[in-house]
């Protein structure tokens, strides 16, 4: 038996990138980490003998006499449940945590209804996630995941407005 692995990420990353041209602006913030391993506990449970969950649609590549090259140990009679490097992935990812896009209405238009500020706006939250990791969320805590709910996608249309 052996160490193998880091939770710890070597490397954690982040950018954020406000644009804006006339009345129109725009706003981007990525975020990742990379050189971490994630233990994948959900196919441990998915990938072994079937008893205490639905086995994985991956479990066709199986080995058995009619699928001599099945990648994946056969769950009938072998010992597919316990800890495995098997299970280990890299946890790497970049995601664009938020993006926004509005419009400023300019203050012309708005001296009539004496507002002074006016602005229209979309806003997307986890919008996209670039990654390698093939569970729901590579960003969990303490190296294990063990199936939790990925993070939520929002939408949000929003109105911001001075009088």
């Amino acid at each position: 038996m052996t160490v193998i692995g880091n939770p710890f990420p070597k490397f954690t990353y982040g950018i954020n990138i406000a644009l804006g041209w006339g009345p129109v602006d725009l706003s981007m913030f990525f975020q990742g980490v990379y050189g971490n391993m994630v233990y994948n506990a959900m196919r441990e449970r998915t990938e072994s003998y079937g008893l205490n969950s639905q086995l994985s649609t991956s479990m066709r590549d199986a080995w058995s006499t009619d699928n001599p090259d099945g990648s994946l140990p056969n769950p009938v009679n072998s010992i597919n449940f316990w800890t495995s490097d098997r299970f280990l992935e890299s946890g790497s990812y970049l995601r664009l945590k938020n993006f926004q896009i509005g419009y400023t209405i300019p203050q012309k238009a708005l001296q009539k209804v004496r507002i002074q500020n006016f602005r229209v706006y979309l806003s997307a939250n986890n919008l996209l996630t670039f990654t390698k990791y093939s569970g729901y969320d590579p960003e969990v805590g303490g190296g294990v995941d063990y199936g939790n709910y990925p993070q939520s996608r929002t939408f949000m249309l929003g109105l911001s407005f001075t009088f």
